[in-house]
């Protein structure tokens, strides 16, 4: 069944706080997962996703190393990811590609995970 996972846009260092103090900012990226096919694919939208095929996907490694943690494999799946967070800008991009990734995992494989 597919789903689909969303994750603000962040800012750390923010003056005297230094690594503290942080802000979540209302910009969001989401990836919809489906599963099914033969392998992971990844497509994306947004302002940056011509960007987003130089390097491997975020998200997939997260989902990847949550999955060999937990002694499983990934089944195949494709997701779609829509980047509104701006890339490469200190907003937190890869944050909330890696943290999608974990809670899609998280879901996939029913791992039971709670947000703690």
């Amino acid at each position: 069944m597919p789903f689909e996972v969303r994750a603000p846009a962040s800012s750390a260092n923010l003056g005297p706080g230094f690594d503290a103090l942080g802000l979540a900012l209302d910009l969001w990226n989401s990836i919809a997962v489906e599963p099914g096919g033969t392998e992971i694919t990844v497509s994306y939208s947004g302002p940056d996703s011509a960007r987003m095929t130089e390097h491997e996907n975020y998200s997939v490694r997260a989902m990847k190393l949550l999955a060999e943690d937990a002694g499983q494999t990934l089944p195949p799946f494709h997701i779609h990811a829509d980047i509104q967070v701006p890339v490469a800008r200190g907003l937190g991009s890869s944050a909330a590609a890696i943290v999608s990734g974990l809670m899609s995992a998280n879901h996939l494989l029913d791992l039971g995970k709670t947000q703690d």
